[in-house]
């Protein structure tokens, strides 16, 4: 299927648009998955570039760079943290579509500045976990879950969900962010909300 560029474009404002924020728009993330059926994540991530250059104005300021550090250490327990996180994990199947589950596939959402070759591999993710560097536990109609960590392949990840007081079954929805690069989880998967929230646990 071919979408003409003025489509492609309405799509592209609606998910940048909704599908960023806090609280995840479950229509933007169906138009996501729907537009990574029909033109592929490397052509998706490819228009998603221009329409945001296309945003900036010609004199808008840099976007401050993160320096590439190593990643901070977990200074605590997480064990009780990690539990928080079994609900929202345990929703995540890599069996395709399945009623009441989030294929791996359709949650993965990618950096919009790597390409094919630079991207990292999520397979068996969350069972892919090795460590959690940080986490927000969430709840039903409230805060989101989120959390950060690293992966047995070395690859690091950002996860977010959310979910109506019905629970995930209902009402939810969750993306993941997997990268060769802490700052570019830093700075293409973190919002600048999510990754003060980060800076400062870590302080």
């Amino acid at each position: 299927m071919v979408l003409s560029k003025t489509k492609l474009k309405s799509n592209c404002a609606v998910v940048l648009s909704t599908g960023t924020q806090n609280k995840m728009s479950i229509n933007a993330q169906s138009l996501f998955a729907y537009l990574q059926r029909e033109i592929g994540t490397e052509t998706l991530a490819r228009e998603m570039n221009t329409f945001l250059s296309s945003l900036a104005p010609p004199s808008s300021a840099p976007v401050p760079q993160v320096q590439e550090s190593p990643v901070v250490p977990k200074k605590k327990d997480m064990t009780a943290l990690e539990k928080e996180m079994e609900y929202p994990y345990s929703y995540i199947t890599t069996k395709g579509p399945c009623f009441d589950y989030y294929p791996l596939e359709e949650i993965l959402k990618p950096i919009l500045v790597e390409t094919l070759e630079e991207k990292a591999d999520a397979s068996g993710f969350p069972q892919s976990i090795q460590e959690h560097f940080w986490i927000r536990a969430g709840e039903n109609d409230g805060d989101e879950w989120i959390a950060c960590g690293q992966l047995k392949n070395g690859a690091y990840f950002h996860y977010q969900a959310s979910c109506d007081y019905t629970g995930f079954d209902c009402q939810g929805g969750m993306m993941l962010w997997v990268s060769k690069s802490w700052k570019n989880i830093l700075e293409h998967a973190m919002d600048p909300h999510i990754r003060e929230m980060y800076e400062k646990a870590m302080e």
